[in-house]
């Protein structure tokens, strides 16, 4: 190995850098990012049924809750409370689903492996994985609640896998790289 080489050892992969050489990408780049994709793509669909199937969800919750008659079902009063949770599950619908288009759009940016869309996405996938917990933990339909909790899981994994030592080699082995 030349002098202008750097060599860096993790997990039996060795991720070459220097003069006239590019670095290898480890699979834990590859694999963080489409891990906080398959984040984003649960949220989202959870969101979406969410938002299918909420309006009957909550309206079967308020009956419940108020024991009310077919004629208490018919009153503005409860139309009026129904119309403000449903505008409730779907302004947190709408910022769930805008949550995970971000975080789709900084796990494309993250590809390189740079610190800045790194640190964006984790970021990113905290404030959606918030944003979901707050969602789930309401009225929500069970196989969107399935969906929201595999999708937080996965936010956990996707930070873990963005910031393992591999991975900061990496970048600093392509930074040292020429550019070609």
């Amino acid at each position: 190995m030349s002098a202008y080489q750097e060599q860096y050892q993790t997990g039996g992969q060795q991720y070459l850098g220097g003069l006239g050489q590019p670095a290898k990408k480890p699979g834990l780049v590859t694999a963080s990012v489409a891990v906080a994709a398959l984040s984003a793509f649960l949220v989202i669909i959870s969101q979406v049924i969410s938002l299918a199937t909420g309006k009957d969800l909550l309206k079967d919750s308020l009956t419940d809750a108020l024991g009310a008659s077919t004629a208490e079902l018919a009153s503005q009063l409860f139309q009026a409370e129904l119309d403000d949770a449903y505008s409730t599950l779907k302004s947190r619908a709408i910022l769930g689903i805008i949550g995970a288009l971000l975080v789709l759009l900084f796990a494309f940016l993250a590809r390189k492996a740079s610190i800045g869309p790194r640190v964006t996405l984790a970021l990113m996938l905290l404030i959606t994985a918030g944003l979901t917990i707050v969602s789930v933990r309401d009225i929500f339909p069970s196989a969107g609640k399935a969906m929201g909790g595999a999708a937080i899981a996965l936010a956990v994994v996707a930070i873990v896998l963005l910031f393992l030592p591999a991975v900061n080699q990496y970048e600093r082995a392509r930074k040292s790289a020429p550019r070609a």
